[in-house]
């Protein structure tokens, strides 16, 4: 007796492809303006060429790829305008989602908010880290919110913001700062304090608005010394 063919496995290594692809994109480990050869990549990654091109396709719709003439694609340069809308539709995003999440938030989000460390990063995988943890919060609000929809969108927003976020914890002060709104968040929510939770986010939000050219040309700097191959 023959067994057919699982339909799932080419969703699965199609999403094992996006998520290695995204995860480089978003830490800066390939240089913007970058022309992706598919066969290459594929080489390098050990990946096949299929469920590759089905990530680049779901990272250009999403943003963080560029579409090439030659319908390849390519990695894009960070611009302070683009980031500065990707950072005010977080601020209304995440606004629109503390003002519904009610008391869905969980309790594990609000401990692991009690028990940031202080910041700034000493080191860049610190930083990434640490934005990768900050990351997962503000999709836990979003999630809580009970809108799909914002919970997708926002998960978009926050990852193309994600090298900006992370060069941020790294920086002077506002690392610090961030830290110290993100534990006043957690506090405002657990007590539903409910404006005081959305005055935390624009506090954080907007300091990295007014450090944006300083943060785009570090990550522009910082991936055109990438070195992936």
């Amino acid at each position: 007796m023959t067994t057919a063919p699982r339909e799932d496995v080419p969703t699965r290594k199609s999403d094992a492809a996006y998520e290695t692809l995204k995860g480089l994109v978003l830490n800066g480990r390939i240089r913007p303006g970058r022309h992706l050869v598919l066969y290459d990549l594929a080489e390098h990654l050990k990946i096949g060429e299929t469920p590759l091109r089905d990530a680049m396709l779901r990272l250009a719709t999403e943003g963080l790829l560029a579409r090439d003439n030659s319908s390849g694609f390519s990695t894009k340069e960070f611009r302070v305008d683009e980031q500065r809308q990707i950072l005010e539709l977080c601020d209304l995003m995440l606004t629109h989602a503390v003002l519904n999440a009610g008391d869905r938030v969980s309790g594990q989000l609000l401990t692991d908010l009690a028990e940031l460390e202080n910041a700034p990063a000493a080191t860049i995988e610190e930083a990434a880290q640490l934005a990768g943890r900050i990351r997962d919060m503000y999709l836990e609000i979003a999630r809580a919110a009970g809108n799909d929809v914002l919970r997708d969108q926002c998960r978009v927003m926050v990852d193309r913001s994600h090298m900006v976020r992370m060069l941020d914890l790294q920086i002077g002060e506002s690392g610090r700062h961030t830290i110290d709104d993100l534990r006043e968040f957690g506090v405002a929510m657990a007590a539903r304090e409910v404006e005081q939770a959305v005055a935390s986010v624009k506090a954080i939000l907007g300091r990295r608005i007014d450090r944006l050219p300083l943060l785009v040309k570090e990550a522009n700097f910082l991936a055109s010394d990438a070195s992936f191959p």
